[in-house]
């Protein structure tokens, strides 16, 4: 299944400071070819211990970047029962761990599958109810099935999570022969373009394959084709600032006023780790998103909930 885009934007003026990393010359033309073909010159090994379906440490450290993006907060625990709201971007209402929206199908898929596990659960009378939710109330029963019955809610929302976002940042990671960087960064764009693949797809309605595509034109090779593993991934997250501007577009034509922080303060944080060679994602990381300052280390990481995230395996 193929979700419209789910990304959110706001200001033109900001992204556009941006754009010349949202072409492969560009990139090339920014950075020192040779350094960035030293630092990636071991592009990561391909082993079970690298992914985060088997490295839960990594899973960890992904789902606490991307609480910091959807919800400024590392804690992901938290952001399970987190209730965004109808942020005006034609997506209906904004909730769960990783925004599911009432407007694009994953927030009903995912409460059809809650309701297998757990009939009768406090969400059970809005699954069928998508296109006229009450925001009050379902923000009441949010907070209620995750209250009363916790394990089966985060249950549900990670299972779908792993079937739309993390099975296939494994799947095309391995493919590509990405790290751990890369991988975080598929997982994440997985998280706000949705999954899928539509060749005639206008580039503001771009999924996760789309990209991916796109990223690979010119010349442009992931590791496993031979490719330098920054190149290809400054090329990949480019290809994010190009859908984001060209729907900032959009919503500008039609008056909308979208929030923009929580994309493009990721992509910032996601060039950065590029440009450090930190392919592995390793602690300790110092970021800004949504005007919030993170930091985020090992003696932190180990303190946020594991049993959450198990129902992943």
């Amino acid at each position: 299944m193929k979700y419209t885009m789910k990304i959110a934007l706001s200001s033109a003026i900001a992204l556009s400071t941006l754009s010349p990393l949202t072409s492969a010359v560009h990139a090339q033309e920014q950075h020192d070819q040779h350094a960035l073909k030293q630092s990636s010159q071991k592009a990561s090994n391909v082993n079970d211990n690298n992914y985060m379906d088997k490295n839960f440490d990594l899973r960890k450290r992904c789902f606490a970047l991307v609480g910091a993006a959807e919800d400024s907060n590392l804690n992901y625990s938290s952001n399970y029962r987190s209730v965004s709201g109808d942020e005006d971007d034609g997506r209906g209402i904004t909730a769960g761990i990783i925004g599911f929206t009432s407007g694009n199908g994953d927030m009903k898929d995912m409460l059809n599958y809650y309701n297998q596990i757990s009939p009768n659960n406090p969400l059970s009378g809005d699954k069928d109810n998508m296109s006229h939710l009450s925001e009050d109330k379902l923000r009441k029963d949010w907070f209620n099935a995750f209250d009363h019955d916790h394990d089966n809610f985060v249950k549900a929302q990670n299972y779908e999570v792993k079937k739309e976002c993390m099975n296939d940042a494994v799947k095309f990671a391995k493919k590509d022969g990405l790290g751990q960087l890369g991988q975080y960064i598929y997982f994440d764009a997985l998280v706000k373009h949705g999954p899928g693949r539509d060749p005639s797809a206008s580039m503001s309605n771009w999924s996760f394959e789309d990209l991916r595509a796109h990223a690979i034109e010119n010349g442009i090779k992931p590791p496993s084709q031979g490719g330098d593993e920054a190149t290809y991934l400054q090329n990949f997250v480019g290809k994010r600032y190009d859908a984001i501007n060209a729907e900032n577009e959009e919503a500008k034509k039609e008056g909308r006023d979208m929030d923009t922080e929580g994309t493009t303060d990721r992509l910032k944080f996601q060039i950065n780790q590029i440009k450090k060679s930190n392919f592995d994602l390793k602690l300790p990381l110092d970021f800004n998103m949504n005007q919030t300052d993170f930091h985020l280390d090992q003696n932190k990481l180990n303190n946020f909930n594991d049993k959450d995230l198990a129902s992943l395996n």
